[in-house]
């Protein structure tokens, strides 16, 4: 990874509106538009990690990945999406950010992420 972020500088990226991944326990997101560097720094990272997962969701391939930020997850049932989305759906979510670091995350089942590491694009 580390080389990975010495080839990368730090971009931007838009948000591009709120989203709804559903299921049986539906993720509000704000959705991410999906850039050349982006995409880029996304398969650049699935081929440094191939083969380190077991049970890799198929959400994250080349052709399914929808770049996101999760807004909620493991509270969202038929109950609280409408309340969710009525306090969401008036807001600007016209954001930019900078993508400025790559860092990994892990979040047990049931559990609160915590931040493994996390390594500055320096590029």
């Amino acid at each position: 990874m580390r080389r990975l972020a010495d080839e990368t500088p730090p971009f931007a990226v838009r948000t591009a509106g709120l989203g709804i991944f559903p299921g049986p326990s539906p993720v509000i997101c704000l959705l991410v538009v999906r850039t050349r560097q982006l995409s880029r720094l996304h398969d650049r990272i699935r081929l440094a990690a191939d083969g380190l997962g077991v049970g890799v969701n198929e959400y994250y391939s080349n052709d399914n990945w929808a770049p996101h930020i999760s807004l909620a997850y493991s509270d969202v049932d038929r109950r609280t999406l409408p309340e969710a989305i009525d306090e969401l759906a008036f807001e600007d979510f016209g954001w930019e950010l900078m993508v400025d670091n790559v860092s990994l995350i892990v979040e047990p089942e049931g559990q609160i992420g915590t931040l493994e590491w996390r390594v500055p694009l320096a590029g």
